[in-house]
């Protein structure tokens, strides 16, 4: 009996950019979380239980902040230059802010949705939540937000695939959450300014005049030794700097034409797909060709040190990753 297999955008992102790293990640993760994408788990999972169940930001705020400091203790986070606490408390001070705000916002209550059965024994699973229109609802964070970036993401699998599985519109929600500078963000979440000769002046994310903070003295709320996000956000939406950095982009369904021709190609990846799967015995990732240019594309493939290893080696006795049938 062959091997059923359940594709998502990442599993088909993965195998077209490198089979390797398809096979690796089909089998086993990293432990440890990079800070990008640990943060973007906590804030959907917060997003849709506020969505659910409405209600208190600051509280979602803490519990979202202490997963991240947890899974950021133990078992620590990937990352290659800066400070690890700092570097914590920045996003975990971006948790606290961005979930108060969104409780400011009237937020459609979503639900996940079952797989979608392509053959007996091919699925896509949906990344999106739905609401009760059908409607597809997507969060994502991004350093900063145009034209470009809406193209980029609407051309991508997250949302073309679950599009044209769904059949539905979706609503991709962008929060913006600027550079990340000396280890630091640079966004009005977690940074604000103090004017340097009037110290008594309360921060500021905005300036009323069109003039830069060149001069300014940068505070980040996580360095208070008891951060009041309470009155962070406050300030922030009184400048409208929390709701000029949410943006909520509508993409519609594409033609039946469209559609049939996306899943087909789906279908298509995915035969392919589950054949890599069912041969891995004969034909395990180490006798796949490395697709280099993929090692290093937006940031380090996390497989790098099994396939740079001098020699073959069982990826978990590096100690760094984990057997999915284990977890």
């Amino acid at each position: 009996m062959s091997q059923g297999i359940v594709l998502d955008a990442r599993s088909i992102g993965d195998y077209q950019s490198c089979r390797r790293k398809f096979l690796l990640a089909h089998d086993y993760r990293k432990l440890r979380w990079r800070p990008k994408d640990l943060f973007d788990a906590c804030l959907r999972s917060a997003v849709v239980r506020l969505s659910q169940k409405g209600g208190d930001g600051a509280l979602l705020g803490s519990e979202a902040s202490a997963w991240f400091l947890s899974a950021a203790a133990n078992p620590g986070l990937d990352i290659l230059n800066g400070n690890p606490y700092e570097i914590a408390k920045d996003y975990c001070a971006m948790l606290e802010t961005i979930l108060r705000a969104l409780a400011r916002m009237s937020l459609l209550m979503v639900k996940d949705l079952p797989p979608v059965q392509l053959t007996p024994s091919i699925s896509w699973a949906f990344l999106s939540h739905a609401d009760d229109s059908g409607t597809l609802h997507r969060w994502i964070s991004l350093d900063s937000w145009d034209r470009s970036d809406q193209v980029r993401e609407a051309h991508s699998w997250a949302v073309i695939g679950d599009i044209v599985m769904a059949r539905a519109p979706m609503v991709l929600h962008v929060v913006e959450i600027g550079r990340q500078i000396k280890g630091r963000r640079a966004s009005a979440w977690a940074r604000a300014f103090k004017h340097p000769g009037l110290p008594n002046l309360k921060v500021r994310f905005r300036r009323t005049d069109g003039q830069s903070f060149q001069g300014w003295k940068p505070v980040y709320v996580a360095d208070g030794a008891s951060p009041d996000y309470d009155e962070w956000t406050e300030k922030m939406w009184e400048e409208g700097a929390s709701q000029s950095l949410v943006h909520h982009v509508t993409l519609e369904a594409p033609t039946d034409a469209i559609a049939d021709r996306a899943m087909t190609e789906i279908l298509t990846e995915g035969l392919a797909m589950r054949r890599l799967v069912t041969e891995k015995m004969s034909s395990p990732w180490s006798t796949l060709p490395m697709a280099r240019n993929a090692c290093d594309a937006y940031f380090p493939c996390p497989f790098q040190l099994v396939c740079y290893s001098p020699t073959v080696v069982d990826p978990q006795v590096l100690g760094v990753y984990q057997a999915r049938k284990e977890e």
